[in-house]
């Protein structure tokens, strides 16, 4: 229905309250226009305007600040009377122009429906007050003016009036709008054309649009305009009473908005919210701060700062903050990395959690809230954790307790926030997402990941808190898995929290994970996780091979041995390897057994030894450059596991399926893995704390690796790499000086044996730091000493050997090596003059290196003097011979001493 239509028929329109106020709106109007026919020039100024397209300040219309003509002897009777005049038609005028009867809509309607003859009104103000300049005389003006004012005040009544109807109007349009767009909803999917729900939300768009323009609100980009009208600032708003209005004709598009549409009403709310900051103290609800262990205080924030509004907000209140939080994504996804570690990331957390609770005080049983808040504690003690672990050492995690209270606090309260959605969510998919959450919550906090867990210190104790964490994650899981049980996730974590309790679960857990495999026959993690847990029984070596060989990649009816057993998990775990290269876990777990020598062959001479270069050889992958220019140098390979095609139920789905997955579930009696299935993608994505416990984990099993086999080339790049290592430099810094300990421990060692290139790159090292180790090379060494004390390897830790002083006796004993080396001895003293430029002002220990060298070289000049000398007796004077050169270089020398 049209405008006209609905005011000709307002009952039939269902608006009979309309008819009163229209009925004095047309009597201003025939008085309107009677004085429009005494007037001239309206055509012309109506088409100016028109033509213009402009508002009369953006015309270059100033405000009289005096009086446009001598006012006589009324001057004293009706003092500014002609400035009110003017400043009431140009908010007419302003008015007139911010109504989009120019808009999408109206652009070509009738006069009658662009405003039942306001336009009319409006242009004969304007050309009276023309009117009165320019043609009546003094004598005439003042009563004129009087009735003129009186006509203005009726206008601006008539104005209310059709602005409340036409707010009448809008309604009854949206509200059509949403009950067509309800029954095509209701449509079955197939038979539903998107395009004309497309074109049902762009008119409500522009229907809000046209109603919200006034107020400087451009609801096509959901941004605040800057409109003057009428001497005032309408972008913005300026009073809570500009705030209410606004709100109030935002509230019916904003309830039925596509979450797009209301992403664009966000700096909306925000303005409002300025004047509508907090509820009222007495509005809020203790229950729910009890639950969330919050104290009115720290909800409420600096209340003396902010000024009551008067009047009942209740209403306005009980949607503000809901549609507020429905308006951004509660997963902080936009913060820049490292966010949460600032203050201002916890402020950002403080005030979207303050609008969560402040809507559950006036509505404590939206579902929608709740989750809300659970998603947004969960996502920020995720993004906490996964910052730290990137962005912060573990020793400067460790140092301050601010960040794990703060992950504590988070994960409690999405744990109450949790249980609360479980009580008022409506369907099974909705349950189990509930509990798949309730399970993550409690399961985060029982492992042993950084950056709370460096791999050197004791793991978390395995108390009576422990327990009951682990416990009550598998209680959430299983009751997932019973609202869903076609979802591989759910079983795939039961299994996980079944191995951690104990050998007493090692069966269930495994059959765990075969339900998983089922579910997901393509998926790499599930498998993995299956197989990875027969290899781990393994090393453990209190294994069931029964238990182990039930659960065969590779069935067979022959009983197994332990060799075939380790051998069939090397094949399961290598074709996780064939399917995706950089799956890293599985090449950790192969070089872990191998490290404890499940795949070594029967008689080898040494196998430790072998042992550990079997799992330096399956790690290598990882830590070796793929640019073939760098050939086979040290680098970071690795990289974070994404989820691949294959991804979760969405929850849409899970709702539409539950019912069919549980009917399911009764007829499966038998769980029988697809062996032609094959591997496709790992089905999992991986938070970056795992990812970084896996670098960490694999990074020291490396080290020890190549300490085990003496690599010292590959050593000695490990910690120079790690510091120049853009994406690693800050969160290894710790393992980087584990790196250095161990280079400089595994070069002692050699260079105690009398090798000859270790005694020389030792001589190097104690140079390269001056004879002094930094504070990172005792760190490293202490480190190093207490993991060797933990599993020593069969390498005893050597202190003495790796102090500077040792280094400084295996670089006299490279000088001493030298003598008798002419050649030898000037390369390494060019080398010196070159590095430190004037090696006299430099260390202490580098002066005692340099006078070695500088004896070495006079004792190999006057070797080569007495040589020479008696053989060149005779030479011409001036001659370029082999004893002036030698001469040349003993003077050289003296200057240097």
């Amino acid at each position: 229905a049209s405008f006209a239509s609905f005011i000709k028929a307002p009952t039939a329109a269902g608006n009979p309250e309309a008819q009163a106020p229209l009925a004095a709106h047309r009597s201003t109007r025939r008085e309107e226009l009677d004085l429009i026919a005494t007037l001239s020039n309206l055509e012309g100024l109506c088409s100016a305007l028109d033509r213009a397209g402009k508002s009369p300040r953006e015309q270059g219309y100033k405000e009289p600040t005096t009086l446009g003509f001598d006012m006589g002897t009324g001057e004293a009777d009706f003092p500014g009377l002609a400035i009110q005049i003017q400043r009431a038609i140009v908010e007419l005028l302003e008015w007139w122009h911010c109504l989009p009867k120019r808009g999408k809509l109206t652009a070509a309607a009738t006069e009658e429906e662009l405003g039942e003859g306001m336009y009319s009104a409006i242009l004969t103000f304007h050309a009276l007050w023309r009117e009165l300049n320019r043609e009546m005389r003094i004598a005439q003006r003042i009563p004129l003016e009087v009735d003129l004012l009186g006509t203005l005040e009726s206008v601006f009544i008539a104005r209310a009036e059709q602005e409340a109807l036409y707010y009448k109007y809008v309604r009854h349009v949206v509200a059509s709008i949403a009950e067509l767009r309800e029954a095509i909803l209701a449509q079955p999917e197939i038979e539903r054309e998107d395009s004309v729900l497309e074109k049902l939300e762009e008119a409500r768009t522009t229907y809000f649009h046209i109603l919200l323009l006034p107020y400087g609100i451009d609801l096509r980009d959901g941004t605040m305009k800057r409109i003057a009208a009428a001497g005032r600032d309408l972008g913005g708003l300026q009073t809570p009473e500009d705030a209410r209005e606004t709100f109030r004709f935002l509230l019916p598009y904003a309830e039925t908005a596509t979450p797009s549409g209301l992403t664009k009403l966000k700096p909306i709310f925000d303005e409002i919210l300025k004047f509508f900051p907090r509820p009222p103290a007495k509005a809020l609800d203790a229950s729910i701060l009890k639950r969330l262990s919050m104290s009115e205080a720290y909800l409420l924030g600096e209340a003396s700062d902010i000024t009551e509004n008067e009047g009942d907000d209740e209403e306005l209140y009980k949607q503000l903050f809901h549609l507020r939080s429905a308006a951004e994504d509660t997963h902080l996804a936009g913060l820049a990395a490292g966010a949460l570690l600032t203050h201002e990331g916890e402020k950002e957390v403080y005030e979207r959690e303050r609008r969560f609770v402040f809507d559950l005080c006036y509505n404590g049983t939206r579902w929608a809230s709740w989750f809300g808040l659970a998603e947004l504690y969960d996502s920020a003690s995720e993004l906490l954790l996964n910052d730290a672990c990137k962005l912060l050492d573990c020793r400067e995690f460790a140092q301050t307790d601010r960040y794990a209270q703060a992950i504590r606090v988070y994960r409690e309260r999405c744990h109450m926030s949790l249980l609360k959605c479980i009580e008022h969510a409506s369907n099974d998919g909705d349950m189990a997402e509930m509990e798949e959450m309730l399970g993550l919550c409690r399961f985060d906090m029982i492992q042993n990941v950084p950056p709370a867990f460096d791999n050197f210190n004791a793991k978390m104790p395995r108390d009576s808190s422990w327990v009951a964490a682990l416990t009550d994650a598998l209680a959430h899981f299983r009751n997932a898995s019973a609202l869903l049980p076609r979802e591989w996730s759910y079983w795939y974590y039961q299994g996980k929290l079944l191995e951690k309790m104990g050998s007493d679960n090692i069966e269930a857990a495994l059959a765990s994970y075969v339900k998983a495999i089922v579910r997901a026959p393509t998926l790499i993690e599930p498998f993995y996780r299956l197989h990875a847990s027969r290899l781990k029984l393994l090393c453990s070596g209190t294994c069931d091979l029964k238990l182990i060989a039930k659960y065969s990649y590779e069935p067979s009816d022959k009983e197994m041995t332990l060799a075939e057993a380790a051998l069939d998990c090397k094949k399961a775990l290598m074709s996780c390897i064939e399917a995706d290269r950089y799956f890293h876990k599985s090449r950790y777990r192969l070089a872990e057994a191998a490290r404890r020598g499940l795949f070594l062959e029967a008689g080898e001479p040494e196998p430790e030894k072998v042992a550990y270069a079997q799992a330096a050889e399956y790690l290598r992958f990882l830590f070796t450059t793929t640019q073939k220019r760098y050939g086979n140098a040290f680098a970071m390979n690795l990289w974070e596991l994404e989820y691949g095609e294959v991804r979760k139920q969405s929850k849409s789905r899970k709702n539409k399926k539950a019912h069919q997955d549980n009917e399911e579930s009764q007829d499966k009696t038998e769980e029988v893995i697809d062996r032609n299935a094959k591997l496709e993608v790992v089905g999992k994505a991986e938070s970056s704390r795992k990812f970084m416990s896996f670098v960490r984990k694999s990074l020291v099993l490396y080290l020890r690796s190549l300490l085990k086999i003496n690599d010292l080339e590959t050593l000695g790049t490990v910690h120079r790499h790690i510091r120049q290592n853009q994406s690693y430099h800050v969160c290894l810094k710790d393992l980087g000086d584990f790196a250095l300990g161990v280079w400089l421990h595994a070069l002692s060692q050699e260079a105690v044996k009398g090798r000859p290139a270790a005694i020389k790159q030792a001589f190097a090292v104690y140079l390269e730091y001056a004879g002094e180790w930094p504070r990172e090379a005792f760190d490293g060494l202490a480190m190093l000493e207490r993991a060797l004390e933990k599993e020593p390897m069969g390498i005893a830790f050597d202190g003495a050997a790796c102090a500077p002083e040792a280094f400084r006796g295996f670089a006299m004993q490279y000088l001493a090596s030298l003598e008798g080396d002419p050649e030898a001895v000037e390369k390494e003293h060019s080398q010196m003059k070159r590095k430190y430029r004037n090696p006299k002002l430099a260390a202490l220990p580098i002066r005692d290196i340099f006078t070695t060298l500088q004896a070495y070289a006079f004792a190999a000049i006057r070797q080569g003097v007495a040589g020479a000398g008696a053989l060149e007796v005779e030479c011409s004077p001036g001659e370029d011979t082999e004893l002036s050169s030698l001469l040349r270089k003993c003077v050289a020398l003296v200057r240097e001493a």
